[in-house]
């Protein structure tokens, strides 16, 4: 798997999650942000969401201070239990 332009990431609309990873930069420092996921019903606009870290169980915007959300890639499959 190959990091993906943002525009190219999925973005539901119909109320239903799918988180990704997506790579988040400031132009000085960048970082890999694990399942992010799009709400596209919020107010004033639509945005990028992830947990806070540290915090388990809550979550946030993450494009804040001048952050954007660059790059995505999907995240793979589980791995099938033994058999």
């Amino acid at each position: 798997m190959e990091w993906q332009p943002i525009e190219t990431a999925p973005r539901p609309t119909d109320g239903g999650l799918q988180e990704i990873d997506v790579w988040l930069s400031d132009g000085e420092y960048s970082r890999r942000v694990p399942n992010a996921y799009w709400l596209y019903d919020l107010k004033p606009e639509p945005m990028w969401y992830a947990e806070n870290e540290g915090h388990p169980g809550e979550s946030g915007p993450i494009e804040i201070g001048g952050a954007k959300v660059t790059h995505w890639m999907p995240i793979p499959p589980p791995p099938q239990a033994p058999k």
